[in-house]
């Protein structure tokens, strides 16, 4: 029987960074090193592609540049695929921490059926929000077309209005369904099967509840992908400011000594930000999803062990 919420599971991300905060950047390299080989791949399997287009620029005939165009979808959707994959393992991960799950890998990463089906899931659940999305785009151009012509008629300053209230009840029902299906990862991964529809059962009645903890984490994550980028383009332009010494018109000299100081600080970021602050995003999301289940569906605990 499903459970009542309370909306501190918006917070479970920090939860899990004050209980095993070493887990972080073990996460954040497992995201990091599929991003490597993911890119990797994908960049070696376009380069033929995008070499052809560089040295055919000026492509006139339509049919040609789209072709040319289509041979890129297979590279980006293997890239897709492979990013779902890595990021299944930390997804999974969290399930088990969140859950309690005993720990039977390193840092409650492992390689198997739970890791193979949330990709896929993923996958799946990607397609059916692209679907969706056209669904909706084509349904708000009917239903919007009908509202204009009705309330034209009436008034043709109504026009705009009709326009609006189509926008609204598309986006409206757009995250409804994202709200009451938010959960079907991690109740997959707890019952070991493909379910893309048993979340609505646990969702239902407490869609708003949800939405305010998931646009509390939304807000969190802007806030801290703001400080970061105002950390670092402060850093950087202090930097070269610093290095050019106000000049208007930098020699050559103090062009690379500019260069050589962004480029390792360029280097930090990126690293701090793939190995803590990633990471620490799909904690806050993975983890507010698993704590939501755990809420919901009153998944009893199993002992966790320790991993550090």
């Amino acid at each position: 029987m499903a459970k009542n919420l309370s909306i501190d599971f918006a917070f479970e991300g920090f939860r899990i960074v004050g209980r095993k905060p070493l887990l972080i950047p073990l996460w954040g390299l497992v995201l990091l090193l599929g991003n490597i080989v993911s890119y990797a791949i994908s960049f070696a399997m376009m380069l033929p592609v995008m070499s052809r287009m560089s040295t055919n620029p000026a492509v006139t005939d339509p049919s040609q540049a789209m072709g040319l165009a289509g041979q890129l979808i297979g590279p980006e959707l293997l890239l897709f695929v492979f990013i779902c994959f890595f990021y299944a393992f930390v997804n999974c991960a969290i399930y088990r921490l969140v859950l309690g799950r005993p720990d039977t890998g390193f840092g409650y990463l492992r390689i198997g059926g739970d890791e193979i089906r949330n990709a896929a899931l993923t996958l799946v659940y990607m397609i059916l929000l692209l679907v969706l999305y056209i669904v909706l785009a084509i349904g708000g151009v009917v239903v919007g077309g009908i509202l204009s012509l009705v309330m034209g008629a009436i008034s043709k300053s109504l026009i705009p209005l009709a326009i609006v209230l189509t926008v609204i009840l598309g986006v409206g029902f757009f995250f409804w369904f994202l709200v009451r299906s938010s959960l079907f990862a991690v109740q997959s991964f707890d019952q070991k099967k493909f379910n893309l529809f048993g979340t609505w059962s646990l969702t239902g009645g407490r869609a708003w509840l949800l939405f305010a903890g998931f646009f509390i984490i939304f807000v969190i994550a802007i806030v801290i992908e703001l400080v970061c980028i105002m950390v670092f383009f402060g850093s950087m332009i202090g930097a070269g400011a610093a290095a050019m010494h106000g000049t208007a018109n930098p020699n050559p000299a103090q062009l690379a000594t500019t260069m050589m100081t962004m480029g390792p600080m360029m280097i930090i970021f990126i690293l701090v930000f793939s190995l803590i602050v990633s990471p620490f995003m799909v904690a806050l999301i993975s983890g507010a999803t698993a704590a939501a289940y755990k809420q919901l569906a009153g998944v009893t605990t199993m002992g966790a062990e320790k991993v550090f």
